[in-house]
């Protein structure tokens, strides 16, 4: 995302330190019912404010932030 927002010739990577990350999952409606989203908030080191949404959705979050490499096993 950085590369789409940053020109890089005028802010080098090297002066930059990304400490928060807010994410928003949108999912598809199903049949008749209203398409659900999840927002969450990653923070550096290893906060995350998952842990206030539904299970469910909480799981689908992990699952994801696993698969990105941004949380660990």
């Amino acid at each position: 995302m950085l590369d789409n927002y940053l020109n890089w010739t005028k802010v080098p990577a090297s002066l930059l330190n990304v400490t928060q990350a807010s994410v928003l999952i949108r999912f598809k409606p199903v049949g008749n019912r209203k398409a659900k989203s999840l927002g969450f908030n990653v923070s550096f080191p290893d906060s995350c404010d998952l842990k206030s949404q539904p299970e469910e959705l909480r799981k689908v979050g992990e699952k994801y932030l696993k698969r990105w490499g941004i949380a660990g096993e």
